[in-house]
């Protein structure tokens, strides 16, 4: 079987009181392959990210949130609310 390289992403956009819009990006490379774990949730079971051997399907949840393309989107807008 051939695989596919992908990247999973995530935007939050933020409008800040004056209407200015604020874009926070997080992003994961990794492999589509043949489906594999929980098949709870669209897309996991074939996305396996780069530098893992589980595919999120697999991964329990703190796993799945220690890596997480939307908690890297939401450590930005943190960040940003912070400043």
């Amino acid at each position: 079987m051939e695989y596919t390289k992908a990247e999973a992403r995530t935007l939050i956009g933020y409008a800040d009181k004056e209407g200015n819009m604020h874009f926070f990006e997080g992003s994961m490379k990794g492999t589509i392959v043949a489906p594999r774990g929980d098949r709870d949730f669209g897309w996991s079971p074939i996305f396996q990210p780069e530098g893992h051997e589980k595919t999120f399907g697999e991964m329990n949840q703190e796993e799945k949130n220690g890596i997480s393309m939307r908690r890297i989107a939401l450590e930005q807008l943190q960040e940003f609310l912070e400043r």
